[in-house]
């Protein structure tokens, strides 16, 4: 039978259809199942089947493209029928998202228009899918960093004795010896004295996570008890006062700290997915938005004398709307890249991170003959410099562009200390916000005003979720004599006094 035969064709379509649809029910089915780990052999089987089936239909209607997506989907019902790949949510969604492919991709019939999507398919959907790796291995390898006989003979002992899981032990007592294992062998758990003979304090930390940001770390502090809360803050996993040793309290503390350890790399590898299919949204709908805009302005300069005023204000309207639909993705990419922000590491004296801010607005603050007032001194924080300079510069757009009718923005930017809460504030003259809506306007794409004023209601969002992922939280309240007043507070560095 050809395959240029437009009866067979139509026959073969349908059928494809059929199976992608008989798909769609199986995957419903799996979903509702109570425990998602308990497989169904038939219904695994006849899926398997189904997709099998659709391979070899792509293949004989010439549907490459299409072909990959439905062996992406054999390979998954394979695996978990063979039982070599749990059956989970994260795997539910996988195979969710190759079925809506195969559903687009053989709805609009003509393939091969989209070989861009397929190629940032193949990212989502592997064609040999992710297994979820076993988290219950028998023992767990741990490296001892410690300078003390005592402390690494009695953690040694503890380790030893221990019934299951079973622990091997390996000790050394400089960090440059620590961080040449580490480069040599796999360790699931670090344990590590912050008071080495060649470093000291959390600097040993930071280079430890660097280098091994797999394995869970556990940091032995001394007399500064302080120290241990702020390890956990920029990436340890729990923290042991040097005194005597509970064994029973270090075996816990192991066990939590693995568990923990697995739990961010879930959700690490997890964001990495979600960041890999914006991606693909944003590419995929920003081709077709960038032709529209730029075909659009091609039109106004060139054909503008033919069309009359109302003609050219629509064609406007096309310019405006696509522009804004192109930004409106962009920023979605934007707060979903600052949920991906790693624990900060190092002080940042928020001096620099305002100036920096400032700069970029100069030429907005000269339109607007905006006052700027800074009140010194500003603290010194534990930051991710970009994020929290995206940050301010979001809070000090919004000043500069919520203004009451007639007057120029006058904007005070000081530090903020309460309560033990340390940040930036940002104070305005604007017209102020209700109470019923000072929540509102840090959800995303929550706007209090029209299109008349710039912007897409993403900013104050990303404000919010960078206040977050540094320890701290951003809000707003009313000013005193009128306006508001906008604050963001983060992880503060402690002063020797405080240690």
């Amino acid at each position: 039978m050809s395959r240029t035969d437009n009866k067979s064709m139509k026959v073969f379509l349908e059928e494809a259809k059929s199976l992608v649809f008989g798909l769609r029910k199986d995957l419903l089915v799996l979903e509702k199942t109570p425990q998602l780990g308990t497989q169904d052999p038939q219904l695994l089987q006849e899926a398997y089947r189904k997709a099998h089936t659709l391979v070899g239909l792509t293949a004989m209607m010439g549907h490459p493209e299409c072909g990959q997506c439905a062996k992406a989907l054999e390979n998954i019902f394979k695996n978990v029928k063979n039982g070599t790949t749990p059956m989970d949510e994260a795997l539910c969604a996988r195979l969710s998202q190759g079925i809506d492919a195969c559903q687009q991709l053989l709805g609009n019939g003509a393939v091969k228009e989209f070989p861009e999507l397929m190629k940032r398919l193949e990212e989502v959907i592997p064609k040999n899918p992710l297994e979820k790796k076993l988290m219950e291995p028998s023992n767990f390898k741990v490296l001892i960093v410690e300078d003390s006989m005592a402390y690494e003979n009695l953690l040694k002992n503890i380790l030893e004795e221990a019934d299951a899981p079973k622990y091997k032990s390996v000790c050394v007592n400089r960090l440059s010896d620590a961080l040449r294992l580490m480069s040599e062998e796999h360790f699931d758990i670090i344990v590590l004295d912050l008071g080495l003979p060649d470093s000291d304090g959390l600097e040993s930390l930071k280079r430890v996570r660097e280098q091994k940001s797999e394995a869970a770390i556990i940091v032995l502090t001394g007399s500064d008890i302080a120290l241990g809360p702020l390890a956990i803050q920029m990436g340890a996993q729990d923290y042991l006062s040097k005194g005597p040793l509970d064994s029973e309290l270090v075996l816990r503390v192991l066990r939590f700290s693995i568990e923990r350890k697995r739990a961010e790399l879930e959700i690490t590898n997890k964001n990495k997915e979600l960041e890999t299919l914006l991606h693909v949204i944003s590419h995929d709908l920003k081709e077709p938005l960038r032709a529209v805009t730029n075909f659009s302005l091609m039109l106004s300069k060139q054909y503008a004398d033919r069309l009359d005023e109302r003609g050219q204000e629509f064609l406007g309207f096309i310019v405006k709307g696509s522009q804004r639909m192109g930004q409106l993705l962009d920023d979605i990419l934007e707060h979903a890249r600052a949920k991906q922000m790693d624990a900060p590491t190092t002080p940042i004296d928020c001096e620099t991170i305002v100036s920096s801010a400032l700069k970029k607005l100069e030429a907005k603050i000269a339109d607007t003959g905006a006052r700027i007032e800074i009140k010194r001194p500003l603290p010194v924080l534990y930051l991710d410099k970009m994020w929290a300079e995206q940050a301010i510069y979001n809070l000090i757009l919004n000043a500069l562009k919520y203004t009451r009718e007639g007057e120029k923005p006058e904007v005070e930017i000081a530090s903020y200390n309460v309560g033990g809460s340390l940040g930036i504030t940002i104070r305005d003259r604007g017209p102020g916000i209700a109470a019923e809506h000072q929540d509102q306007i840090f959800k995303l794409f929550q706007r209090l005003v029209g299109r008349e004023i710039e912007g897409t209601g993403a900013g104050l969002a990303i404000v919010r979720e960078v206040a977050f992922r540094h320890g701290g939280r951003a809000w707003v309240q009313a000013r005193q004599g009128g306006g508001s007043e906008f604050i963001i507070t983060f992880v503060k560095e402690q002063s020797q006094d405080e240690k």
